[in-house]
């Protein structure tokens, strides 16, 4: 099974240790970050500031990321 990594920006889970995850493929690897992303996207929000932003990231085995979540504010005037 493939080993993938999710590498988070900012925010508590920032920086953290990436802990190989297993999944059977991509697709899999793309529903659990989904899942991950959403369960901490209220978190995010809440100290979120103008002119930010936030990403998950999906990386494989090699630390290449293959997929991306970002989160951007922005001012507009």
């Amino acid at each position: 099974m493939p080993c993938y990594y999710f590498n988070i920006s900012e925010g508590k889970y920032a920086g953290a240790p990436l802990t190989a995850i297993d999944f059977k493929d991509d697709n899999e690897a793309w529903k659990a970050m989904t899942k991950v992303g959403g369960d901490l996207v209220a978190g995010v929000l809440r100290d979120f500031t103008e002119n930010s932003n936030w990403q998950i990231e999906t990386l494989n085995d090699t630390y290449k990321a293959i997929f991306r979540i970002r989160l951007v504010a922005e001012t507009l005037t």
